[in-house]
């Protein structure tokens, strides 16, 4: 996990901070921080299994990070005075909260030495995330001479206007529930969770857009579906059925050959569709909510309520898609019964 030293190390200095008390310069800002999190690493048995089925990934990720930096942090107790304290008796509790302080709080910035710097600006970590409505930004100077912070107001703002941020990578709603620990319901598009296995060409995947998030999604709002979804879909079944088509469509991707793309589209039209159909119900299965989220066991674990926001979240977005397959299919339907 050496990628994410910067992070590691202001961890550390939080720490530091926490430890120096009231005679820290800090001291009202950390006395301002949540003392828990709904993230990850806050979760009971039940409340991560259910969320496991949905973010596994995440939170395997989360996890081996924590570990990391956990591990890191006793060693140097052990060798480095001035950090004997993370040895000597520091509740693992206050460790998991820099941990999370951090990860929910802190962006990179590059200076003059392209140096890459994990930071947090107090204050300028107090606003919320909205994926559509963000509004504010904030620019960090990182040179010798000016290490200044300017937190600006993108547009007019009402007196009951709210304040946001965006968080970055807002494809990802299971993202913001493992490592910030809330249900993105801002979120403009999710991600279409098509894959390819290794015998594929992964130059022609990447050339077409393919492994880019941005591109594979579905519209939150409608369950619209973006055309690399089509594409990737499309050179699947080309790949296994018809190998010289799909060398035969990236071509033509890569030369904006519409009238070549078109006519593949239409010949596998039918067996595109209905893939994709197949897909999305696979993903609707797996987002179906697994209980009443607001059943009395919401007492004993307080957390499920929110991943049960989540789940919701998911499954009408996702019914908002099968919706979109299912017209398509239905209008194809029509155009050769003509």
């Amino acid at each position: 996990m050496n990628e994410y030293t910067p992070e590691f190390f202001l961890m550390i200095s939080i720490l530091c901070e926490y430890k120096n008390g009231i005679s820290s310069p800090w001291y009202p800002w950390l006395r301002a921080l949540p003392k828990e999190f709904n993230n990850g690493l806050y979760l009971d048995d039940l409340e991560r299994s259910y969320v496991k089925q949905v973010a596994f990934e995440f939170l395997e990720h989360q996890e081996k990070q924590w570990k990391s930096f956990y591990t890191t942090a006793k060693s140097l107790g052990g060798q480095v005075r001035g950090l004997s304290f993370l040895t000597d008796g520091t509740d693992d509790r206050l460790l998991r909260w820099a941990f999370s302080i951090v990860f929910t709080r802190s962006w990179r910035t590059q200076d003059e030495e392209l140096s890459i710097n994990a930071n947090i600006v107090p204050l300028g970590d107090m606003f919320n995330h909205d994926s559509r409505r963000n509004n504010v930004r904030v620019h960090q100077n990182r040179t010798a001479d000016d290490t200044s912070v300017r937190i600006v107001l993108q547009k007019d703002a009402g007196t009951d206007t709210g304040l946001y941020l965006s968080y970055g990578i807002t494809q990802y709603p299971a993202r913001f529930l493992v490592i910030f620990g809330f249900c993105d319901e801002s979120c403009p598009e999710v991600y279409a969770n098509i894959t390819f296995d290794d015998g594929h060409d992964q130059k022609e995947i990447d050339d077409m857009g393919f492994t880019d998030s941005t591109k594979m999604v579905f519209r939150a709002s409608d369950g619209a579906i973006r055309q690399t979804v089509w594409n990737a879909v499309l050179y699947k079944i080309l790949r296994i059925q018809d190998p010289d088509g799909a060398r035969k469509f990236y071509v033509a991707h890569q030369t904006n050959d519409l009238r070549t793309m078109v006519e593949l589209h239409s010949k596998w039209e039918t067996e595109v569709m209905l893939q994709l159909q197949n897909h999305v119900r696979e993903m609707l299965k797996k987002h179906a909510p697994p209980l009443r989220f607001d059943s009395p066991e919401t007492i004993y674990h307080p957390r499920l309520e929110l991943i049960g926001r989540y789940y919701t979240l998911m499954n009408d977005i996702l019914e908002k898609v099968k919706k979109q397959v299912d017209l398509a299919i239905t209008d194809a339907h029509r155009k050769n019964d003509r």
